[in-house]
């Protein structure tokens, strides 16, 4: 489980004024099987949109119907805007790195800046295909409903 970024939607929807609740959870994994997304990325979109909540119709559908999360949600949309603006990863070079340059490159009008001599490349990261990645394992399910569980306040009795 990616637990910053389940402890920044816990933290998201704490400022709201938003319990999660075991119902909750099950509603966002719904629509995020509906969207055809991972939990962990419809959580991201969440994030980034400011949304204490997900639903699938908020997320713009491509030509075959399927969600297009951000560009950095997954690992093929980071592969896919690599390629639209002519990049690929380089060998054993980090997920995480590699977002960093097309980052950089959209930052610099779409032309990838120019590498930097002696960067140190990590090893690559690699994830399950996307279509077994959606909704949370019970593992993630236990660990969010648990992280929730610790904001909430106590009563003093």
């Amino acid at each position: 489980m990616d637990n910053k970024t389940a402890g920044d939607w816990l933290k998201l929807r704490k400022a709201k004024n938003a319990p999660v609740t075991e119902t909750v959870l099950d509603m966002a994994t719904a629509e995020a099987v509906k969207a055809g997304i991972p939990l962990m990325d419809a959580l991201k979109i969440c994030c980034v949109r400011g949304w204490a909540g997900f639903k699938a119709e908020w997320i713009v559908k491509d030509d075959h119907g399927k969600a297009q999360g951000a560009w950095y949600a997954t690992e093929s949309s980071v592969a896919a805007k690599g390629a639209e603006l002519g990049m690929q990863p380089h060998a054993g070079e980090s997920l995480y790195t590699f977002k960093g340059r097309i980052q950089a490159a959209l930052d610099n009008g779409g032309k990838p800046p120019v590498s930097v001599s002696g960067q140190r490349l990590m090893p690559a990261i690699r994830s399950k295909p996307e279509s077994e990645n959606i909704g949370p394992s019970p593992q993630n399910r236990a660990a969010v409903l648990e992280a929730a569980r610790a904001l909430r306040p106590r009563s003093s009795l």
